[in-house]
Parts: structure tokens; C-alpha cells; sequence
């Protein structure tokens, strides 16, 4: 199991929080789930959000807080009812799942000090780590019961949502660079244009473009014979964009200029403005579904779980009353 960056960046947030204590903020069938537990979870809730280039602010906090204490219940709700079915965790699994999370430490007091910040201990770990792998495998029990997902229902969403799969003019294009350095001499320059006038004329006499790329070319793209992939307009630098957008597939260009030096450009492919054809997007669509119909299913298992629980929440949990405005 690769550890996140986030499990990475918490090594550094737990080391602020204060020692645990005897604070209970929820129970779960009488399993108590303390404020310590709390305030890890917010902040690894945090720290995604953060990954995900969004700023938490102070208003957030509330909900921060719900969102961790509901992350927590539910995990407890799981590892109940996976103990309840008779789902147990293989020891090689939980041992080799530990060791992949150790190696995340460069040395052995690395690990000992992330132990100590997050007031737990290696058996503990072991033991988060167990209720991971039941929790999950509860919920594959759960997904392997959904019916498959056919390839006439993916039709028919793409079909009754078509603004979802519309793309952009693109161009899929290779080219052949001879780089001339920012500031350089004319008779640098000059080479270059020899350079490139010469790859020329070797495509004009049948030359493969991929292979002179290969042999040629001073951009990274020479590894795969020029090819920069697809690209919508606004990507590249303009007269590199004129020159590709200009070009029908098989075409090759003139010797073309930017701020990087000189271009031959191969256009392999020009799509216009337009649905993305089914065929494109249909892996995609398929997994896209797939997700939804096991998020929905899953929002119904734990819905009913609550439900079917005892699930008591402390006076510490409940929302601070506000301090009346002062006149």
C-alpha cells in the first residue's frame, strides 16, 4: 500500500496537537471514539483539501469537524459489521500493508518520533491497519453483489448528456526542434537554420519524420519520434499553434519559428469542435458509473447501519452556542 502524501504531511501536523486525553466525543455500539481520534481526522480532512488546492478557512471548521466525526462513525460502523459477517484479516496481509506504510520513514527514529506525535503506538497501527483492510473488505463484499455494468446503459447516458462530452478543436501533432538558446549569437542561429533546412530536405526525399525526429530532434519528444500528443488551441506558443492548427492530417509543414528555434511539424490528427465520439469515452463513462452505482449503494449499507446502531454523540460535539453581539 502506497502511503499518501497526505499520511506524509500529518507526520509533520500531529506533532501540534495537544496530549490526548480522556475526552469521549461519540459512541458506536459502546465502542468510544475519542477527541484525540477527532482532531487527527480533521486535520487529515484538512490536509487533502489543502492537496486539492483548496484553502480552509475558519468557516469551514464546523464542517470540517462533522465531516471527520462522520468519517470516524462510519468506520467504526464498518468494522463492526465485517467482524459480524465473519470477515477476517489475513496476518501476511496486515504485516505486509505495515511494512509498506514503514518504509515511508527514511530511519528508524523517524518512525518512532511519528509513533510519539500521534500519541499511538506501533500495535496501534497494526490495529488501524486491520480496520482498514475489514472495512474495505466489506464494502468489495457489498460491490460484488451489483448487477454489471452494460454497455447499453452507457449509451444511454452519453446520449442524455451530451454537453458533457463535448471537446474542443484539437490537433495531435510530432515535430522536429533544432533548439536556439535565448540570446544567441547569429552565427548560432544561422546553424540552427542550416540544421533544420537540411532535415528537410531529407523528409522531401522520403525521409521517415519519426526517425529523424529520433536522431534530430532537441525536445524530450524525440523518445517517441516527435509525437507531442493532442493539444487545443492555447497550449503552444502561437506560430508554433498556427502552423499545427493549419495542417491536415499527414501534412507536414514549412520550417517553422518560436522562441525555442526552428520546427517541422506532422500532423497526425485535426478533430473539429464536437461531441467526443462514444468510442472515446466509453471506458471512461463505464468506470465513471461504476463509481456512482457503488457510492449510492454504499450511502444506503451505512444509512442503514446507523439505523440498526446505537450511536450517541457527547455535549463536546454539539455546536458552541454564539456569544450574544455586544451593543
Amino acid at each position: 500500500m502506497k502511503v499518501t502524501l497526505i499520511i506524509i504531511a500529518l507526520c509533520a501536523l500531529a506533532a501540534s496537537l495537544p496530549a490526548a486525553g480522556p475526552d469521549i466525543v461519540a459512541t458506536v455500539n459502546g465502542v468510544e471514539i475519542t477527541k484525540k481520534n477527532l482532531e487527527l481526522q480533521k486535520l487529515w480532512l484538512a490536509e487533502n483539501l489543502k492537496r486539492m488546492g483548496r484553502e480552509v478557512k475558519e468557516e469551514d471548521l464546523p464542517m470540517l469537524e462533522q465531516q471527520a466525526l462522520d468519517s470516524l462513525v462510519e468506520m467504526e460502523l464498518l468494522v463492526q459489521e465485517a467482524k459480524k459477517q465473519g470477515l477476517a484479516v489475513k496476518p501476511e496481509e496486515a504485516a505486509a500493508r505495515f511494512e509498506e506504510f514503514r518504509k515511508n520513514f527514511p530511519k528508524p527514529e523517524d518512525f518512532t518520533q511519528f509513533l510519539k506525535n500521534m500519541d499511538t503506538t506501533e500495535e496501534k497501527m497494526r490495529q488501524d491497519i486491520e480496520r482498514e483492510i475489514l472495512a474495505n473488505a466489506l464494502m468489495e463484499k457489498w460491490f460484488a453483489t451489483m448487477p454489471a455494468m452494460t454497455d447499453g446503459r452507457v449509451a444511454e447516458y452519453y446520449k442524455g448528456h451530451p454537453e458533457q462530452f463535448q471537446a474542443p478543436e484539437r490537433v495531435q501533432a510530432s515535430h522536429i526542434l533544432v533548439k536556439v538558446e535565448d540570446g544567441a549569437a547569429p552565427e548560432a542561429k544561422a546553424a540552427a537554420k542550416k540544421k533544420i533546412e537540411g532535415i528537410q530536405q531529407k523528409l522531401k526525399a522520403g525521409g521517415d519524420f519519426g526517425a529523424l525526429a529520433a536522431e534530430n530532434s532537441d525536445c524530450p519528444s524525440k523518445e517517441r519520434g516527435g509525437d507531442l500528443g493532442f493539444f487545443t488551441k492555447g497550449q503552444m506558443v502561437p506560430e508554433f499553434e498556427a502552423a499545427a492548427f493549419a495542417l491536415k492530417p499527414g501534412e507536414v509543414s514549412g520550417i517553422v519559428e518560436t522562441k525555442f528555434g526552428f520546427h517541422i511539424i506532422k500532423c497526425t490528427e485535426h478533430s473539429q469542435a464536437g461531441a467526443t465520439p462514444l468510442p472515446e469515452v466509453k471506458d471512461r463513462l463505464r468506470t465513471f458509473l461504476e463509481n456512482g452505482d457503488k457510492r449510492d449503494l454504499l450511502q444506503k449499507k451505512i444509512a442503514a447501519l446507523r439505523q440498526a446502531s446505537q450511536i450517541k454523540m457527547t455535549a463536546a460535539t454539539a455546536p458552541a452556542p454564539k456569544t450574544p453581539a455586544r451593543p
